[in-house]
Order: structure tokens, then C-alpha cells, then sequence
């Protein structure tokens, strides 16, 4: 019978070893599926959450281009108002020399003139 007994001993030990094993297996794979979907949710919930910030950052981003572009266009507003200003200034400055030219040529012509007349007088005599 000792010899029937070990045998049977063996079968049944390698029949729980191997049950054992099963669940070993099967309680890893449960937990393995468990963390991934863990995993995945917590993927999930970081892609939201950097979606959201994109989202943040990119209006912030719109934001800050716009006030840039207003920021430009006054400058540019600011600009040609001083250009104007400058052109004008010196198109007055330009019409002030010509009358003192002008003025300057007439008493030229002036002076010539009486000196002609002084001289046709002096010719006359």
C-alpha cells in the first residue's frame, strides 16, 4: 500500500500545485487588467486635464496677440499722426522761407529799380 501511497500522494500534490498556480494566475491577471485600467483612466484624465490647459494657453496666447496688435496698430496711429505733424510743420516752414525769398527777391527788385530810376535821373540832370 506504501507503494500505491506515494504515487497518490504525488498525483494529488501536483493537482493542488497546479490549482494553486491557476489562481496565482488568475488573481494576476485580475490585477493586471486592474491596473490597466487604472492606467488608462488615469491617461484619460491627463489628456482631459492638458486639453484643458492647451485650451488655456491657447486663448491666453490670443489674448496676448491681440493686445500686441492693438498695441502695434496705436503705434502705427501714433506714428503717422507724427509724420503728419512733421510735414506739416515743415511744409509751414517751406511757405514761411518762399514769402522771405519772395520779399527778399521784391526788395531786390525794388532797390534795382530805384537805382535805375535814380540813375536815369542822374542822366537826366
Amino acid at each position: 500500500m506504501s507503494s500505491f501511497f506515494l504515487p497518490l500522494m504525488l498525483g494529488i500534490f501536483t493537482v493542488v500545485i497546479t490549482f494553486h498556480q491557476q489562481n496565482v494566475s488568475n488573481q494576476q491577471r485580475l490585477e493586471d487588467r486592474q491596473l490597466a485600467r487604472e492606467q488608462r483612466e488615469q491617461d484619460l484624465n491627463l489628456s482631459s486635464l492638458q486639453r484643458a490647459q492647451d485650451k488655456v494657453d491657447a486663448r491666453l496666447q490670443r489674448e496676448q496677440d491681440l493686445a500686441l496688435a492693438r498695441q502695434q496698430r496705436e503705434e502705427d496711429q501714433r506714428r503717422r499722426e507724427q509724420d503728419l505733424n512733421i510735414s506739416e510743420i515743415q511744409r509751414e516752414e517751406q511757405r514761411i522761407q518762399r514769402l522771405q525769398d519772395l520779399k527778399i527777391a521784391q526788395a531786390k527788385l525794388d532797390q534795382e529799380k530805384n537805382l535805375t530810376q535814380e540813375q536815369h535821373r542822374n542822366s537826366e540832370r
